[in-house]
């Protein structure tokens, strides 16, 4: 009998949908727990769409899972995986299923921490930029001074390239401390709320949280990035990218370079057995102008590259399914052999760096790529798409 997979998701990114074709590809059913509107409502993979609601998370977390039963659980947000870990340690009878989807519940304190991650990577002997946390405007000039400059400062709880600031002198420094430090105000976050037309920030306006802030030196090069599936502590699969094009500072990648390290593969083993992980995780790196790489953060769930099939050892979906299922593992056929990857739609418009470029798009799926084409409000799209 084929697997159920639960896909949830609380924010609107492409990856989910993605990977629910990827999950059906290997034989899996899917269902998504997903904010309305979501592309993934349009994938011809879905068996059933739930929908997300904001100001019910958990409770409409549990209907979910008392009427799905899925065998597995993939978050792609890090919303989704703290919802995750506040039901499970809240009702019991979720807490094997969750475990057997992210991995051991008490790491995820230091996982979801970007400070306490990276000491606990240091320690398991990962190289890491010094990384030191700010608690209050008055330690700032001793953590500067230990740090130095330029620097980037982050705030806990932030994904996408938000809460993150760089800091070239003191009082840019200060400014980035007092922007992140400070929870929005309310008036923001109602606005913020009608703009996106999304109910998180109501929730924010009601009951404002402050994060933690951590001050990380500053690494100049390119970055780089890893995605694992694993399972009870052992990495199934892996992928390993340069970026070579993001959306932005400290963004989501859009074009990518397949390369191979063994310095991303050992600080995934390393990661995955010290924490028992399972599901699928990502490490973000910066690659220094002498080649060598630094771990700079953890994506405690599904990134936008684990839905790609490219061949043995680097299918992460076909990997964790037959974990899931105690099988041999049968690998997707590889999409490309091409070593650079334009991600779709993240990478519309075409540029200059897609010339020999395998671009990653759903063509199996023609009410998908018209979906994902809709949702990044493209209006002059590059490319013929199928008729529905």
């Amino acid at each position: 009998m084929a697997s159920k997979v639960l896909i949830s998701t609380t924010m609107t990114w492409a990856a989910p949908a993605r990977l629910a074709g990827a999950f059906a590809a290997c034989g899996a059913i899917i269902e998504a727990l997903a904010p309305r509107r979501h592309p993934v409502g349009a994938s011809q993979a879905l068996s059933r769409l739930h929908s997300y609601r904001p100001l019910q998370a958990l409770s409409g977390l549990r209907e979910v899972l008392e009427e799905s039963l899925p065998d597995l659980i993939v978050p792609c947000d890090d919303r989704a995986v703290r919802h995750l870990v506040a039901l499970a340690k809240k009702d019991a009878r979720f807490t094997e299923l969750v475990a057997c989807s992210i991995g051991r519940l008490d790491g995820y304190e230091t996982l979801l921490s970007r400070s306490g991650f990276l000491k606990e990577a240091e320690r398991l002997g990962i190289e890491i930029p010094a990384t030191m946390e700010v608690a209050t405007e008055a330690d700032l000039k001793a953590v500067l001074h230990t740090i130095g400059l330029p620097a980037v400062l982050k705030a806990d709880g932030s994904w996408g390239g938000e809460g993150v600031s760089f800091a070239h002198n003191f009082d840019e420094a200060v400014a980035a401390f007092r922007h992140l430090a400070l929870a929005p105000s309310r008036l923001r976050s109602l606005a913020r709320a009608a703009k996106r037309q999304d109910a998180n920030f109501l929730l924010q306006a009601i009951e404002p949280q402050n994060y933690a802030i951590s001050m990380q030196r500053f690494i100049g090069g390119a970055p780089a990035t890893c995605a694992f599936a694993c399972w009870k502590g052992e990495v199934l699969a892996s992928l390993h990218m340069d970026v070579v094009s993001a959306q932005e500072p400290a963004g989501p990648a859009r074009i990518l370079h397949r390369t191979t390290s063994k310095q991303m593969e050992d600080a995934a083993r390393k990661i995955a057995k010290a924490f028992n992980l399972s599901g699928f995780h990502g490490l973000d790196f910066m690659r220094d102008e002498s080649g060598a790489l630094y771990l700079i953060e953890i994506n405690p769930r599904a990134t936008q590259i684990c839905h790609l099939a490219l061949g043995t050892g680097h299918d992460l979906p076909a990997s964790l399914l037959a974990a899931l299922e105690n099988r041999a593992v049968s690998p997707r056929t590889a999409v490309t052999d091409a070593q650079t990857i334009a991600l779709f739609p993240q990478s519309l418009p075409v540029g200059p760096h897609f010339i020999g470029a395998y671009h990653d798009i759903p063509a199996e799926d023609p009410r998908l790529l018209h979906a994902l084409s809709a949702h990044k409000d493209i209006q002059n799209l590059q490319i013929a798409l199928p008729n529905t």
